[in-house]
């Protein structure tokens, strides 16, 4: 492998591994290669959070006016962990950028960095720029053209609760269909996404 791959390999060895984007020289991503220590967690959440906020300040001086840190839900029987991992979606005038968010995590036991997954400051940048229109179509009035398309079917799922015992268990599932271009009992029916919020089109997944 050390022949075949060479430099690759070994930067994969190095103490920190460090990504920039060329077009605004943001950084991408950061990775801290540390080896395990037996150090006890020490820092709670809030501490932590702390710490990665004091990150995010100079690297995304910016970032409260695009991301917002999602809701703990509250675990109080939950174990002490070696990292804590915080997720922040990104938001273009407060509206969710799907499948877009930064994620930070932060060693309980040393409070450093360990991982920063960014985003693209050029992404961020172009949709800024673009000049949306207002949605013409509410919330409730795309939930009713959703559920036009919302059929059930049957279907068996392994209760994985008893791994000596499995169970199968019938069960309803909900599904989408695109009703113009397959049968109901289509094995590849492509699935509703979302609901255009301008025009009230329905935009369907891709089949690859």
């Amino acid at each position: 492998m050390k022949r075949k791959w060479g430099d690759p390999l070994r930067n994969l060895e190095a103490p920190f591994m460090i990504q920039i984007e060329k077009s605004t020289g943001h950084l991408a991503g950061f990775h801290r290669n540390e080896r395990r220590k037996d150090a006890e967690p020490s820092l709670t959440r809030k501490q932590c959070w702390e710490k990665a906020e004091q990150f995010l300040q100079q690297v995304f001086p910016d970032y409260t006016s695009y991301l917002q840190i999602e809701a703990d839900q509250e675990d109080t029987d939950r174990q002490p962990r070696e990292r804590e991992f915080f997720y922040l979606p990104v938001y273009i005038r407060n509206i969710p950028v799907n499948h877009e968010r930064v994620m930070v995590s932060v060693s309980t036991s040393t409070g450093k960095i360990c991982v920063y997954m960014g985003v693209s400051y050029e992404m961020i940048r172009e949709l800024e720029e673009r000049d949306f229109p207002y949605p013409t179509l509410t919330a409730e009035k795309a939930f009713d053209l959703y559920v036009e398309y919302v059929r059930f079917r049957l279907r068996w799922f392994k209760d994985l609760e008893d791994e000596n015992l499995p169970v199968y268990r019938l069960l309803y599932e909900p599904t989408t269909i695109r009703r113009d271009r397959f049968p109901r009992d289509a094995g590849h029916n492509q699935r509703l996404r979302y609901i255009d919020a301008y025009s009230g089109e329905p935009i369907w997944e891709r089949i690859l």
